[in-house]
Parts: structure tokens; sequence; C-alpha cells
């Protein structure tokens, strides 16, 4: 609702096209029959992906339409906690040429948030009261909110387009690998040679070499250690199924000629440092014209198995860097009648290149296996924390009443001491009072102990009288004490009643106050509109001027009613 921009126009409100061109001002909507979302190609491709950095420029793709677009509330997790970045754009776009899809979230139409490619290792997490959870192209975990049904919808289409839909509201919910494969039984990789002519022999030599060639190629770069494939290339799985249906048939002669080529090519190819490598498919990716997904800083995020596995790989390179010495050893033979001793030589390297392969697979499973893992137990933490942050809050509102309340408290605590002070005054004078009664019995016992010892004598008598006069001057003033004292505690019951009704009179025009300040402060503002600071500041600051002024002024009021003597 408060965003910090000169202009309204990039507000999310809904709009009647519905269409993300539609947010992004004027110049746009003028187009006639602009429906597609298109990008500008980057000058030159990056190697360096920092945190929160994203493509500020809207690329320029021919065919990129927009598949969705949704309001939500955008959380991203920082330092463990989740921190809340306002409304923003949630849009789907895809490509028919490039048969992807993205996800991204924009701000406005030159601030891109995010961006993070729908594949079927993409996993979008729904949780509780229409929240949401994923991991963009950086591996950046975000926390998204929708309205009312915004996120089934949303989540239908990622799955239609071939993303993984978790509800981690289930308790029965799970992560199982969608590329996850039984155990095969390994094909036959020696047939015997004396089946074979002299020009199979050398066809499929030939073949052999460019598979194997292919593998040490596959083998240089870090395909094991990518937590998400985007590469629209064939696996080494499938390029191993294909090597093994071309061991099986016979080839044409275009066949023949293509593979001579391949072979030709892959002889030029040096084998490169692992560093090399990653770079040239970064800068292949990010030419295509969509956001790169390679992840040249993916080894920081890699459990101790990937670090392991790279070792490994390492190791592969230089053993696979002698056999493509002996392959090339055997490209330019020397001459001979009987090339059967090559032959088996080149079976037992493909034979090692299989093993080789086949281990890789296996610690790739390995390592698949413990990424989803490790996405589920990240999963579990993020619930964890966005309930830990809900609870936060919930208990910050409680403590500010609380603190409210105990201020009003201490004003009345206030008011009872000096009340109480007013009070122990008056019990001091009614102590007195009551020894000066006492004293006054006293003495008038003794008076009348006199008077019986001395109402015989006549001459007396004017004495007996006055004394008669005393004790009666003594009865009344008793008696006027007895009254002082009975309307002093009258007083004190009337006193601490009008102290209560005060309190709560006081209460009730703190409450009148404040939700008069509130329901004015709301009138001020349209919820379909957005406002700066310096427009929120002013009429906020006059409300509580206004409210505080009259709550001082209705309190004195009741004070000075209050402090009046009852008639």
């Amino acid at each position: 609702m408060f965003e910090f921009g000169d202009g309204e126009e990039y507000d999310f409100a809904p709009t009647e096209a519905s269409k993300l061109a539609s947010l992004f001002g004027a110049s746009i909507l003028q187009i006639p029959n602009e429906t597609d979302l298109t990008y500008t190609a980057p000058k030159q491709p990056t190697l360096d992906h920092k945190d929160g950095q994203n493509d500020s420029k809207i690329l320029k793709q021919p065919n990129t339409k927009v598949l969705l677009v949704k309001v939500i509330n955008l959380w991203k997790l920082e330092d463990k906690t989740y921190k809340s970045l306002g409304k923003h754009g949630l849009g789907l776009i895809g490509s028919a040429d490039l048969k992807t899809q993205e996800l991204i979230a924009y701000k406005s139409k030159d601030s891109v948030i995010l961006r993070a490619k729908v594949s079927e290792k993409f996993l979008f997490f729904i949780q509780k009261d229409n929240f949401s959870s994923f991991h963009d192209n950086d591996l950046q975990n975000w926390l998204v909110k929708f309205e009312n049904n915004d996120q089934i919808e949303f989540s239908n289409v990622i799955k239609s387009y071939g993303g993984r839909v978790i509800d981690s509201t289930k308790e029965s919910a799970a992560i199982i690998p969608k590329n996850a494969e039984t155990d095969k039984p390994k094909p036959d990789l020696l047939p015997k040679p004396q089946n074979l002519g002299t020009g199979d022999q050398e066809s499929d030599s030939s073949e052999k070499r460019t598979n194997i060639l292919n593998r040490i190629s596959k083998l240089g770069q870090q395909t094991v250690l990518r937590p998400i494939s985007t590469a629209s290339d064939a696996s080494d799985h499938e390029e191993i199924t294909k090597s093994r249906k071309h061991r099986k048939a016979k080839k044409g002669t275009s066949e023949k000629a293509k593979i001579k080529e391949e072979n030709r090519q892959l002889e030029q190819l040096p084998i490169e440092g692992h560093q090399q490598l990653v770079r040239n498919e970064l800068a292949l990716n990010n030419l295509v014209g969509v956001p790169s997904t390679s992840y040249p800083m993916w080894v920081t995020h890699q459990p101790d198995i990937s670090n392991y596995l790279l070792t490994q790989n390492l190791d592969l390179k230089q053993t696979l860097a002698t056999i493509s010495s002996k392959l090339d050893s055997i490209n330019n033979p020397k001459p001979s009648n009987d090339n059967s001793t090559l032959v088996s030589k080149l079976k037992a390297l493909e034979v090692k290149a299989e093993n080789l392969e086949a281990t890789a697979e296996c610690y790739k499973q390995k390592y698949e296996e413990l990424e989803v893992k490790y996405l589920d137990l990240l999963n579990k933490d993020n619930n964890r924390l966005l309930e830990s942050s809900l609870l936060i809050t919930n208990l910050e509102g409680q403590i500010s009443t609380l603190k409210l309340q105990l201020e009003v408290a201490n004003e009345g605590v206030t008011e009872l001491k000096k009340q109480s002070d007013v009070y122990e005054n008056a019990q001091i004078m009614l102590k007195e009072y009551e020894e000066t009664i006492e004293d006054q019995k006293v003495r008038l016992t003794e008076l009348e102990q006199f008077y019986e010892q001395n109402k015989d004598f006549t001459e007396k008598k004017e004495a007996i009288n006055s004394l008669g006069n005393v004790v009666n001057d003594l009865n009344q003033r008793l008696k006027a004490y007895e009254d002082k004292l009975t309307a002093s505690e009258l007083e004190r019951e009337h006193l601490r009643q009008q102290q209560d009704l005060t309190i709560r009179s006081i209460g009730n025009l703190i409450k009148i106050s404040m939700n008069e300040m509130y329901q004015n402060i709301l009138s001020n503002f349209n919820e379909d509109y957005s406002y700066t600071y310096s427009e929120l500041k002013s009429p906020i600051a006059e409300n509580m001027k206004g409210a505080t002024l009259n709550l001082i002024e209705n309190i004195t009021e009741r004070l000075i009613v209050d402090q009046k003597p009852s008639e």
C-alpha cells in the first residue's frame, strides 16, 4: 500500500487487461496489440553474479509471452530471518521458440528482483495461509504470499510447465526425484571381433573413438556438481544409450561421414582446465537470449560428497588425458597389417571409460538424494522460521498493549497513593480524637467519684452544679466528636467511590480518543492509492496532536468536576 515513489503508475492494482505490459507505463500501453514481454540481450556475458543483483534491463527476445501475473507480498531470507520487501508482481513468462519458462518478480518495469527457471528440478513449496517458497537461479530463498485463491492457480500453471509443486501442509508429502532410475542390466560392451568384417571394424572403431572423446569432454566439465540442470543438451546417460544403439546397428555412408567429421573436430579439442570449461559454457548460455542458469559459485553450497566428487573428477581428468593421448596414437597408427591389437586396446579403454562413467552416475544419484534431503530440511527450517516470525509479531503486539495498560495502571496507582496519604492523615486525626475522648472519659469518671464523695455537703452544692455543667459540656463534646467521626468515615467512603469513578471515566476517555484518532487517520487515506512518507506524516501527526490535546482537556475537566465538594 505504501510505496515510496514519485508516481502511482507502478501500483499493483488489478486492471481490466490483466497483462504484464499494462503495469509498465503508458509507453507500452500505446502500442496496439502488444501482448508479449520482450527482452534485449546483454552486451557481454559476465561471470560474477552476486546475491541480490539481477539484470535491471528487460531483455528482448522474440515470441516471449506472459503466461500468468499475480500481485504478491514478497519476503527475502537474510541471516536466517525473512525481510519484508512489500508488494511486488510475480509473473511467469515463456518462449515458444526456446521452449523455456521463467519465473520473475518485479517492482517496476526496470526493476526485476529475482529470476528462476521453471524445469523439472524447480521446487515450488505450498505452505499454509497462502504462503509459498522457492529458490531462484542464485539459490536465494524467497517467500511469497498470494491473495485469495491465486496460490492454487499459480501452482497449477507451474506444474503444467514441468515444475514440481510440493504441498508442505500435508504430512505425507515427500520429495522424490523425478529422474530416479532403476537398476538396468548392463549391455555387452565387447562384441567378438571375429564376427566383424574389415570395413565394419573400422566403422565401429571410429564410432567408439567418437563416443569416448564425447565422454571425455563431458567428464571434464562440472556436470555432477550442478544442482539444477538447465541445458537442453542430452545427458551423459542418453549419450551412452545412443552410443550403444550405434554399436548394435550398422551405419550408412552419410552417418559414417558425420562420425568422421565429429571425430576430426573432437581430436582438435584440447583438454582444458575445469574453470575454463565452465566459463565457456556460461558464455554460450548467456548468448542464447535467456538468463544464465549456470552456477560458477555453486561449490560453496555443496555438501561434503560434492567436494569429494570434484576432487575425483580432477583425478579422472588426468587419467582421461592419458587415454586421449593413447587415442591420438590410435588415430595415427603405424603401418601394420594386423589391427586386432589396437582394436582390443580400444575396447579395453572403452570398458574403463564405461566403468568410470557408471561410477560417476552412481555418485551423481547419491548427490541428488542428498540434495533432495537438503531441500526438504531447508523447507522445514523455512516453515519454522515463518511460524517464529508470526509468533514474534503477535507477541510484539501483545507487549505494546500491555505497555499501554501498564502506563494507565501506573497513573491509577499514583492517584491511589495520593488518596492513601489523605486517608492516613484522617486516621491520625481520628486517633487523636479517640485519645481526647478517653481522657475526657477518665476525667468524667473522676468527677463522678468526686461528686459521690461530696454530694452530702451542701456547702459544695455550687461546686457540684458546676461539675454537672462540666459533665454536660463533656457529653456534648463527646457526642460532637462521635458525629464528626461518623461523618469522616462517610466522607472517606464517598471519596473512595469517587476515585474509582474517576479512574474508569479516564480509561473510557482514552479509549474513545484513540478510536476517534484511528478512524480519522483511516478516513484520510484510500487503499487504492499509494502515498509518500511526507503525505503520510502530516495527517497522522495532526490527528495524533488533536487527539492528545482533546484527551488532556477532557481529563482536566473530569478532575476539576471530581474535586468539587459534593452538595
